[in-house]
């Protein structure tokens, strides 16, 4: 007798593979989403005790997820091994408001 296709065998189906997805990866992003959302408001000091606590982790993941965002200029860590959203100066809002209208023009005209 012949052994029934499994359904990964079938070219048909087009799923992709799930990715296993780390502590650090998911508090990267609940971060992120937290700061492009407005929950984390600029000038906010947070500790990492008080984020991992928030997202029911150790401070291991999240301090490692803070770094990258840190790196990345999204905040900025303090001597006391906390962290907080930078606020924008009048000359970054100016250039961050060219840049947009200059994407939005540079898109609409094809």
């Amino acid at each position: 007798m012949k052994s029934p296709k499994l359904a990964s065998d079938e070219p048909a189906l087009r799923i992709s593979k799930l990715e296993r997805e780390t502590l650090h990866d998911r508090a990267y992003l609940e971060v992120k989403k937290a700061i492009m959302s407005g929950a984390i408001r600029p000038g906010a000091t947070i500790t990492i005790r008080a984020m991992a606590a928030a997202l029911g982790t150790s401070p291991m993941p999240v301090r490692e997820s803070l770094s990258c965002i840190v790196a990345e200029r999204a905040l900025v860590m303090l001597p006391t091994r906390s962290v907080t959203v930078p606020l924008m100066t009048a000359e970054q809002f100016d250039a961050a408001r060219i840049i947009r209208e200059f994407l939005a023009t540079a898109s609409s005209t094809g």
